[in-house]
């Protein structure tokens, strides 16, 4: 650990000297330990859309909500981070206020010992639209796994829809970008060991 030396210094007439010095014991604190913090993000502009959402999942964010190209993303530690998405590149990556990720200021970190969070929330809906139904069926089709679930959090941009699927019991959580019912691409955004 680190050592502290806390020292006083006396001047006296042209003399100066060091009394009660003690570099073995630091002084006692109530302060409390600091909280745990967010890891930072300001790395990923420029990022790759698919390889900064799998970044921030692996730094402990999870996406809150989308709005167009815009995406927030909270961490336990009590931070939101808004992302705008631009040409498939992360272009913008900045906290902002807890509140834009649909949390209370006052949100704080996940105690110690606290239970790990819940399998992903699946839509409930009758009928998946075709982009919907084209991604279950690709990700079915990847994974030869037939519990298949629609996730939250579907995003449209101009060229593509990002759809999420929950696979198996723990809803890993996998993504297709499709358009007009044809899936460009199907990717796992979790380990795949977790499956």
């Amino acid at each position: 650990m680190y050592q502290r030396l806390f020292c006083v210094m006396i001047a006296s007439g042209l003399a100066a000297g060091v009394a009660g010095c003690n570099a073995s014991a630091p002084p006692t604190s109530s302060a409390p330990p600091p909280a745990r913090t967010a890891p930072s993000v300001a790395d990923l502009v420029d990022a790759r859309g698919s390889s900064g959402e799998m970044e921030l999942e692996k730094r402990g964010y999870s996406s809150a909500r989308t709005r167009g190209l815009t995406t927030y993303w909270w961490h336990p530690a009590g931070a939101c981070v808004r992302v705008v998405t631009s040409q498939g590149r992360y272009k913008t990556v900045q906290e902002t206020a807890a509140a834009d990720c649909g949390k209370a200021a006052a949100a704080s970190a996940t105690p110690a010992g606290a239970r790990a969070a819940a399998p992903a929330q699946t839509v409930s809906k009758t009928m998946p639209t075709p982009d919907e139904q084209a991604c279950l069926q690709a990700v079915n089709a990847k994974t030869n796994n037939p519990d298949v679930v629609l996730l939250t959090g579907t995003e449209t941009s101009e060229a593509n829809t990002a759809v999420y699927i929950g696979v198996g019991p723990q809803r890993a959580k996998w993504r297709c970008l499709v358009s007009k019912g044809q899936v460009a691409e199907v990717m796992s955004m979790t380990d795949e060991g977790k499956m």
